[in-house]
């Protein structure tokens, strides 16, 4: 049991609005050894497809630099209420049943975005909004054309794995060769950002966590 039954706020919020019993929250908590100083609070409804160990393993494949600006990670059943399966609630990242990868990384991503993007988001920069509308044309998914946010997002998805040495083929992205400028130009950027190595860690998060409390003494959430 973690913090003696304790939960914190941002899960006891995530689950009221999503329709949960704040009773089905399973708390814990995760010390990854790139960032040795502070674990990352998760928590989970005891019904979720995605396990505790599962999530441990999903979240420390994203590169830490990236990680390094999400407060918690929550998951929750598969629903048929409509929406997306993942996103981003204020630097928290929720997803729903068996949510893939790619979208739980490009919902972290967001996060990053709007911390490292000289006094406003990444995706609201001149040089970004120009690099796409000139070598973007195509982009790389539908979710990319929703929004620059969304296009900022499925973007660094397809960084990590282009510069990590993994490649993006055509069978994942048949335009590639044309969003493969915007890439380069935001390596020469952000590109230290989703490097992993042993030389790249974060002695401490950057975010404060949620508070903690028995459900009880946390604030009230509307439904």
């Amino acid at each position: 049991m973690w913090n003696d039954s304790r939960i914190n706020y941002e899960c006891k919020k995530i689950f009221i609005k999503e329709g949960y019993k704040v009773e089905d929250i399973e708390m814990f908590e995760v010390l990854y050894e790139d960032c040795y100083e502070t674990p990352w609070v998760m928590c989970r409804h005891k019904d979720a497809w995605y396990q505790a160990e599962l999530m441990k393993f999903y979240i420390s494949l994203i590169p830490v630099n990236v990680r390094q600006f999400n407060r918690h990670f929550i998951a929750l059943p598969a629903d048929d209420r409509g929406g997306p399966d993942t996103y981003n609630d204020y630097d928290s990242i929720l997803f729903k049943g068996q949510a893939n990868f790619h979208s739980i990384v490009a919902n972290s991503a967001k996060s990053m975005g709007k911390y490292t993007g000289e006094g406003r988001p990444v995706w609201d920069t001149a040089w970004w909004r120009d690099a796409v509308d000139t070598n973007a044309t195509a982009l790389m998914n539908p979710t990319s054309l929703i929004s620059m946010e969304e296009c900022f997002g499925q973007t660094t998805v397809l960084a990590i794995m282009f510069f990590q040495g993994h490649g993006i083929g055509q069978d994942r992205t048949p335009e590639v060769r044309k969003i493969e400028p915007l890439l380069w130009k935001y390596r020469v950027r952000y590109g230290l950002l989703f490097l992993v190595s042993w030389s790249r860690f974060c002695v401490e998060r950057l975010l404060e966590d949620s508070p903690v409390g028995l459900p009880d003494q946390l604030p009230d959430i509307e439904a």
